[in-house]
């Protein structure tokens, strides 16, 4: 997870597979460090946003680009 404005690293998850809930979990610290950014950049592509991710972001009002 990096910063887009400073490009500072916020945090990191790693692992062979990744479940979708995992992907979310580094966002609580970060937010809570950081606060809620307007926006997340995932830049896979639409169709590899999990379902998990959306409705989260949707949750917290996180726009997802």
């Amino acid at each position: 997870m990096i910063d887009d404005y400073n490009l500072e690293g916020l945090g990191i998850e790693a692992d062979l597979s990744l479940p979708s809930v995992w992907l979310i979990r580094p966002f609580a610290p970060a937010i809570e460090w950081r606060g809620k950014p307007a926006a997340l950049c995932c830049d896979n592509g639409p169709e590899y946003i999990p379902q998990d991710l959306v409705e989260w972001a949707t949750e917290k009002r996180i726009t997802l680009i």
